[in-house]
């Protein structure tokens, strides 16, 4: 069905009104406004550019066209003076050179239309292009501001719940106090507990540095931890953090295994208790998320010039939606919502990219989880 002019007027009238009306919503949003600066100045270098462009051509042109009209003239001007001057013929010359002068001026004329009709596209292409141009260029700005915004609201729960806590705990001791009915051991209690969660606020501080001091790659801090890098036996260091790990896991009534071919050395380079760090978080986090009487194994392989250490879970398992998430800072699965601060992970990463390897995760809702933790090998 095709539109008549009147609706098809009537639909672009109304997109030009969305699009204003939009523009007119975000005019408070500093990314739009940014966006609308960043179009202005690419637009205006290139009308800069297309301008001068413009100009040296339209004056090129107008000599060119000069130049052959003077040829012309001068043709008919030679064939003049063959002819008495009285001749019947010196009508015709004059009117032969006036037809040459029309035709150099709508030459021109049209020429210099084409020019200002190619300059009126390309604006209007260039504005586009601009426009889009400064929406990818200022993407990252607005990631990075997001994930800043983000992280600060995530810190400041993960503060203040631990605070709100203390606070209710010391204003009920603090009743009790008044009235003369807390005992010693209500006391004992709540002092356990608000320790507790200083702790927990004390850990989350710590992490925190570590991830802001490891952020620069070239940073004081990373050129410290790689100078006193030192050579590590993977096999006793995991074996470590197994035993340690073990008592926690019989706790919830979970097998806990470690596999390593005891007839080879892993080797790798790095800073003990960093890599230590990483590998207990991935642990932790599979005992913390894994149901009683589940099973945790601990694997170590090598391959080449790799060193791969495994570890797997029965537990609960992650969503898929939620797999591309699981390294960014603060972010808790949908089942792990009150559990942890969303580092560990991200720690973890950060530390084993530092020396050169990477971390990987697999996993299956219900099923459970893998983690492949990569370090290049010595050997």
């Amino acid at each position: 069905m095709k539109l008549s002019l009147k609706q098809y007027m009537a639909s672009v009238t109304d997109s030009i009104g969305k699009a204003i009306s939009s523009a007119w919503r975000k005019r408070k949003d500093v990314f739009f406004r940014a966006r609308l600066k960043l179009t202005f100045y690419y637009v205006l270098f290139m009308v800069i550019i297309i301008g001068l462009f413009s100009t040296y051509l339209i004056t090129e042109v107008d000599r060119s066209m000069q130049a052959i009209l003077r040829r012309q003239i001068g043709r008919t001007e030679v064939f003049r003076k063959e002819f008495p001057t009285d001749s019947k013929f010196e009508i015709s010359f004059d009117r032969i050179n006036q037809m040459h002068e029309r035709e150099y001026a709508e030459a021109s004329k049209a020429i210099k239309t084409l020019i200002i009709s190619v300059d009126t596209f390309l604006l209007l292409l260039v504005i586009a292009l601009s426009w889009v141009l400064a929406g990818r260029t200022l993407r990252p700005v607005r990631k990075a501001l997001e994930e800043q915004k983000r992280f600060v609201a995530d810190v400041s729960h993960d503060l203040r719940t631990p605070l709100a806590i203390m606070k209710t705990e010391t204003e009920v001791a603090l009743t009790g106090t008044l009235n003369g009915d807390c005992e010693k051991e209500e006391y004992r209690n709540t002092l356990k507990s608000n320790l507790e969660e200083i702790d927990k606020m004390s850990s989350l501080v710590s992490d925190l540095l570590l991830l802001a001091r490891s952020d620069n790659s070239f940073s004081d801090y990373n050129q410290f931890e790689n100078k006193n890098s030192e050579v590590i036996d993977v096999k006793d260091l995991v074996q470590a953090l197994c035993d340690k790990n073990r008592k926690l896991s019989e706790l919830k009534s979970q097998r806990f295994t470690f596999e390593a071919d005891n007839q080879k050395t892993y080797k790798v380079l790095g800073h003990y208790n960093s890599i230590e760090r990483a590998l207990q978080n991935i642990i932790q986090n599979a005992i913390s998320y894994t149901q009683e009487s589940g099973h945790i194994s601990v694997s170590i392989q090598q391959t080449g010039y790799k060193i791969k250490i495994l570890v797997k879970d029965t537990g609960v398992g992650i969503a898929k939606a939620d797999l591309p998430k699981v390294f960014d800072r603060f972010y808790k699965a949908s089942h792990a919502r009150s559990q942890g601060t969303g580092l560990g992970l991200p720690i973890a990463k950060q530390i084993i990219e530092q020396y050169g390897g990477s971390v990987s995760l697999t996993s299956e809702v219900s099923k459970g989880t893998e983690v492949a933790v990569v370090l290049p090998s010595l050997k």
